[in-house]
């Protein structure tokens, strides 16, 4: 859920800080995101609600779009999002929670972040059960149900296939391939004679 300062739909969004990296996550999510045919929006955190450690607010999965806090380091982000595109794996065409029961809600938050913990290992980009109790996240134990250990495993293998499968550029050849259709499509100039 959105909290009451985050981004409303159609608003503008704020652009990603330049960080200490070049990349803003790691590039095998961003290729897994582009297969999954998602988009991020990065949202701006009021500094008051920053500087206090009080917001607890990281990202969601709403319709084709999964939204951000635009202040988040590369290890950070690459958990945010690695957390929201397992959402996106899970239920790709419902777009939020908000048709889940809270039980189910849980459910899935333990499904989602016992996929991460493996995932975020395997990719090298921290420890998620830090991250994840340093930004106070909810439903941080391990899934008791048998089918929900076995979704898990299931996702985790998967996804780390694909993302291994994936070629590492290949989200700069979809984006350079994006910008290039752009650029022809803007506006035609007059015929050579």
């Amino acid at each position: 859920m959105l909290p009451p300062w985050g981004p409303e739909p159609n608003q503008f969004l704020f652009p990603k800080h330049p960080g200490e990296h070049s990349e803003v996550h790691h590039p095998g999510l961003e290729a897994l995101r582009w297969r999954l045919n998602r988009r991020i929006e990065y949202a701006h955190v009021p500094d008051e609600l920053r500087a206090s450690g009080k917001d607890g607010y990281l990202g969601e999965y709403r319709g084709k779009a999964i939204f951000l806090r635009n202040d988040l380091d590369y290890n950070d982000e690459s958990m945010a999002l690695c957390h929201e595109l397992m959402h996106v794996v899970l239920h790709p065409e419902q777009g939020d929670s908000s048709a889940t029961s809270d039980p189910e809600y849980h459910a899935e938050e333990r499904i989602v972040n016992a996929a991460c913990v493996v995932i975020c290992k395997d990719l090298g980009v921290g420890d998620y059960m830090e991250f994840a109790s340093r930004w106070r996240l909810a439903d941080l134990d391990e899934p008791k149900d048998p089918g929900d250990r076995n979704l898990v495993r299931e996702m985790v293998e998967a996804v780390t296939c694909s993302v291994r499968e994936l070629e590492p550029q290949a989200d700069d050849r979809l984006f350079r391939e994006m910008k290039l259709s752009q650029l022809i499509t803007i506006e035609p100039g007059p015929p050579r004679l």
